[in-house]
């Protein structure tokens, strides 16, 4: 029995050398970062090369769903399971699982491979029984009582919840950081914009409606900055930068794009944007309170940008469930002796390795969640809530002039 155990463990320490099994341990190794490469032009300028990326990683765009009403007609549909089985071989966690489930369904077929060939003894397709070919010894039988694996269970589930639990949460955070972004910026423009109809000192509408529109170009600077900030920049800078060159001025679109730190140039021209409205500075007070919320929730989203979960936890889980997946297969060679040649624990193998995995791979997803949220409409919608009340001022400008002043206490005091 020791003999076959340590044989076993050999065999997958080196199978778990293989990329499938382990966590990158150092930025050397991360597969997102840039290859330099010789352009081959005469002037031998270096050209950047980005290195493909995982299917798992190009799929993760198609998750950025946005649900409107009838969404949730179908999301709740009787017919869900037999539509989501159909499916199933397109899902993206089943192709990003397939080196891990192989790698568990080879390991039990070569185990029913070499304890029929090798030790045990095979029946042909008529049942009529052989000995095995090379009659070696019963102790290098590929099998192992099943009693450790149902007691390690409860405590790799465990594990498992734990981790899952943890990658929602963040995922829930990022979302209700981006909810409070979404309200505070629509609070920003509706004081803005209600407040110069009756509370402004400047008479002239023109100059009322150049500095709204300012605001609105400035609260819509902020989460396109920060979701720039929270992308890679070979999928979102290009656009990014022409979308600011599109609305801001060149002056400010330069600027904005060579800062060092967009989200916070970003919050900075939107104090500007606030600091030009001619209304009072108490009423400018109140709104820089949601401007302050907005620079708290991009430090939240920096937050959970650059702290993923504690790397030894993760890896620990992760070299756990691949050891105890990898082991499995030769738990099962007494159960399923009743099968032909015990071929059962083959799918058996493969669809626990799948369920794992998946649950693990489920919590790798979530772990960053903003390059599965919907960033993009949540800014564009940003966006086009600011112009509308923008909208709302203009049709009610009209009041403005006939008859509705602002109180003479609201006039700015002359500096001392």
């Amino acid at each position: 029995m020791a003999l076959r155990v340590t044989t076993l463990l050999l065999l997958l320490t080196w199978l778990t050398h293989t990329n499938a099994f382990i966590v990158p341990s150092s930025s050397k190794t991360l597969p997102t970062k840039l290859n330099i490469v010789t352009s081959g032009q005469d002037d031998g300028k270096p050209a950047v090369k980005v290195k493909k990326l995982t299917y798992g990683e190009e799929s993760r765009v198609f998750r950025r769903t946005v649900y409107t009403p009838e969404d949730w007609v179908r999301h709740r549909d009787p017919n869900r399971f037999f539509r989501n089985l159909r499916s199933l071989v397109d899902s993206g966690i089943v192709v990003q699982l397939f080196k891990e489930v192989s790698a568990v369904t080879l390991i039990a077929f070569l185990a029913v491979l070499w304890n029929a060939v090798a030790i045990d003894g095979f029946d042909d397709f008529d049942g009529a029984r052989h000995e095995s070919l090379l009659h070696l010894p019963r102790y290098l039988l590929l099998s192992l009582p099943s009693g450790p694996f149902n007691l390690s269970s409860s405590v790799l589930g465990l594990m498992l919840v734990f981790r899952t639990n943890t990658s929602y949460f963040r995922w829930n955070e990022a979302r209700s950081c981006w909810g409070r972004i979404v309200n505070h910026t629509r609070n920003i423009m509706r004081m803005g914009s209600s407040w110069m109809l009756t509370e402004s000192y400047e008479e002239d509408p023109l100059i009322r409606r150049a500095a709204l529109a300012d605001l609105e170009l400035a609260v819509w600077e902020f989460p396109r900055s920060l979701q720039r900030h929270l992308l890679r920049a070979q999928e979102d800078e290009e656009p990014f930068q022409m979308e600011v060159r599109e609305r801001l001025s060149p002056r400010d679109a330069e600027a904005l794009i060579a800062s060092a730190h967009r989200p916070t140039k970003a919050l900075f021209d939107l104090s500007n944007a606030v600091e030009r409205l001619p209304i009072s500075y108490i009423k400018r007070i109140e709104i820089d309170k949601s401007i302050v919320v907005l620079g708290d929730m991009a430090g939240a989203c920096e937050r959970l940008l650059s702290s993923p979960v504690p790397l030894v936890y993760t890896r620990h889980t992760a070299r756990i469930l691949s050891l105890w997946l990898l082991l499995l297969p030769f738990s099962l060679w007494d159960p399923f002796k009743e099968t032909w040649n015990h071929v059962g624990m083959v799918p058996c193998a493969a669809v626990i390795a799948f369920f794992f995995f998946g649950i693990e791979e489920l919590a790798v997803q979530l772990e960053e969640p903003f390059s599965i949220l919907p960033l993009a409409s949540l800014t564009n919608g940003i966006y086009a809530r600011a112009k509308d009340y923008n909208s709302y001022h203009d049709e009610n400008e009209l009041l403005r002039t006939n008859g509705v002043k602002p109180a003479f206490t609201m006039e700015p005091k002359p500096p001392l």
